[in-house]
């Protein structure tokens, strides 16, 4: 059995505007939740690529500095947690479309595991297309 690694280094995050640019000009699919929308993109090359996770999230969003902070560390946690389940490498950036101060820290957990579990769903569904294709050029 695979021993799983539960860091979040520095390869893991989308740190430069660049990476954030890339993944909003070209991403793959959207996730979308009530609080918040994810942009994910696929990473070309597959063989030496680390899914990586980037945070998008204001002041004008968020209010609150403690509530801005408690969603980033949420979201990494469970981005370092449950990152080996995703089996294809991918970019994610997670955007706040409007957050309230009474939303419950558990509430926010329960649709980011909603959406970790879309996204699996979703790059299943996207490799099997392109392996029918492949198959039926082939």
């Amino acid at each position: 059995m695979k021993k799983q690694h539960y860091s979040f280094c520095k390869q893991q995050r989308l740190l430069v505007s660049e990476d954030f640019q890339q993944v909003f000009n070209n991403f793959t699919f959207k996730i979308h939740q009530k609080n918040f929308l994810l942009f994910v993109k696929i990473h070309s090359d597959m063989t030496s690529a680390t899914s990586r996770l980037g945070l998008a999230i204001t002041k004008r969003k968020v209010k609150r500095a403690n509530k801005r902070n408690t969603i980033k560390r949420l979201t990494r946690e469970y981005f370092r947690l449950h990152h080996h389940e995703i089996n294809i490498p991918v970019d994610i950036v997670l955007i706040i479309k409007h957050i309230s101060d009474d939303v419950s820290n558990a509430v926010f957990y329960q649709q980011l595991q909603q959406s970790f579990v879309e996204i699996n769903h979703k790059l299943n569904k996207y490799y099997q297309a392109s392996d029918n294709r492949n198959s039926s050029n082939g």
